[in-house]
């Protein structure tokens, strides 16, 4: 699922829409806020 965020534009532009912050987890691929960001979901 992750993969996909960071492959597809569309779905990433969906979630900069949102608020929460896809560059954060883009530059720090960090597990821990990948789940921080699947919680508020």
């Amino acid at each position: 699922m992750a993969g996909k965020l960071y492959m597809y534009h569309p779905e990433q532009q969906q979630y900069v829409e949102r608020g929460y912050g896809i560059l954060k987890i883009n530059e720090s691929h960090d597990p821990s806020d990948w789940n921080k960001l699947q919680a508020r979901l």
